[in-house]
């Protein structure tokens, strides 16, 4: 399996990762109550709740700079296009250019506020500023 990275999810899936992903995990489930599994730019709730009968697959967003920032609750229906509510602790807003706050489903800049939001690269003020 080659890395794609930031592959779009349709890319990915239309050269058959999420389902090579999924496939390579089948074995290791029959012998665990519960998984953690980290995937970047690809949903694969779906797939996960077909191969593996399971009924909660949390989905959510984050990035190495802001850490996790949001996730779908467990037990609560899935909501198309949804990576679930920020994190406890965590503020998000979607801005335009300006950093204007910009009404519901509309597209944008997402703002992340975070306690484990990185304050800076590791000596590279250039990439900082």
């Amino acid at each position: 399996m080659r890395e794609v990275p930031g592959a779009p999810a349709a890319a990915a899936d239309s050269w058959g990762f999420k389902t090579a992903l999924v496939d390579s995990l089948h074995g290791f489930v029959n012998t665990l109550d519960w998984m953690i599994l980290g995937l970047g730019s690809a949903s694969i709730r779906a797939r996960v709740i077909e191969r593996f009968g399971v009924t909660d697959v949390a989905e959510c967003y984050g990035s190495t700079d802001a850490g996790v920032v949001t996730i779908t609750p467990v037990g609560v229906p899935p909501r198309a296009g949804s990576c679930g509510p920020p994190v406890p602790g965590v503020e998000v807003r979607i801005v335009d250019d300006a950093g204007r706050d910009l009404p519901p489903r509309t597209a944008g800049e997402i703002a992340v506020r975070s306690p484990s939001r990185m304050a800076a690269y590791f000596r590279d003020p250039d990439e900082t500023a």
